[in-house]
């Protein structure tokens, strides 16, 4: 019987690959080379090939049709959940189109989850609640993942209060993603987002908690709104510094993105007071 493969090989294969199909470098329909040229190229056998294709065809990036080849699907096909599609996504075309349904979904979900929140807290909620508001840095400091990985738990335990299952799963896929916009929202932001973020989130807070279901969608659609003009703002600004001749700051800013240990402000000029 063969033995399984144990080796992490493949992973170089599986970046790179992913990256070229949603780069849009190979397109729907294309043909991935034959499993000899795919060793060869990153000198590996062809075994390992196979369980590279597999990971692909698991992401919805490609299928693979014994006796024909490995096609490139199309983009409605990707998993835009998989960590690993998200992150090449920002360095796609399609990055700001995903970035915009993103937000129409966060939208759709977490402004219906205040509102239950409101309604179906318990006092255990309520005080898990208040704990992640109270956990969240007054200032980003030397530690930007922090600031980032808080702020997602405050929203993560106002959707637990919910009740809701079926909420809470068709969110938390969108948490890798969500990172990526408090990052983005924070180079677009005109004035503080850390003073703006805290006062916003304690409307929502005291809303949850006093159980007035309209004023906490309400306050959570006010600070969604704010979060998605400072995203746009800086999609906008990261466009115009790519064709205007700063294609190298743009693209420290877009690394910064996709550093789970580095903020935007630390890249300068991502924080400007009003």
């Amino acid at each position: 019987m063969a033995r399984p493969i144990r080796s992490r090989l493949h992973d170089e294969v599986v970046v790179a690959y992913t990256g070229r199909i949603v780069r849009e470098e190979l397109a729907p329909g294309d043909f991935l080379p034959p499993e000899p040229i795919m060793g060869d190229e990153f000198g590996i056998s062809r075994a390992v090939v196979r369980e590279a294709l597999r990971v692909l065809a698991a992401r919805g990036l490609v299928g693979v049709h014994h006796g024909i080849g490995t096609i490139v699907r199309e983009a409605r096909d990707w998993n835009v959940l998989d960590p690993g599609v998200t992150g090449a996504f920002h360095e796609s075309p399609q990055f700001p189109a995903l970035v915009d349904e993103m937000l129409e979904a966060r939208r759709a979900v977490e402004v219906q989850a205040a509102a239950l929140a409101a309604r179906h807290a318990v006092p255990e909620h309520k005080r898990r609640i208040d704990e992640a508001l109270a956990a969240i840095p007054t200032t980003i400091g030397d530690d930007p993942t922090l600031f980032n990985q808080r702020d997602i738990e405050l929203h993560a335990a106002i959707l637990e209060a919910t009740e809701n299952r079926f909420l809470h799963r068709a969110l938390s896929p969108l948490f890798p993603l969500v990172r990526t916009v408090i990052r983005l929202s924070t180079l677009g932001s005109e004035s503080d987002p850390v003073s703006y973020a805290a006062r916003s989130h304690a409307e929502i807070v005291a809303a949850i908690i006093r159980g007035d279901a309209d004023a906490a969608a309400d306050a959570m659609s006010r600070h969604l709104s704010r979060t998605e003009s400072d995203i746009r703002r800086a999609m906008g600004q990261l466009r115009d510094e790519s064709n205007t001749g700063e294609p190298e700051r743009a693209g420290r800013l877009i690394e910064s993105i996709n550093s789970p240990e580095e903020s935007l402000l630390l890249k300068g000029g991502a924080h400007r007071e009003a």
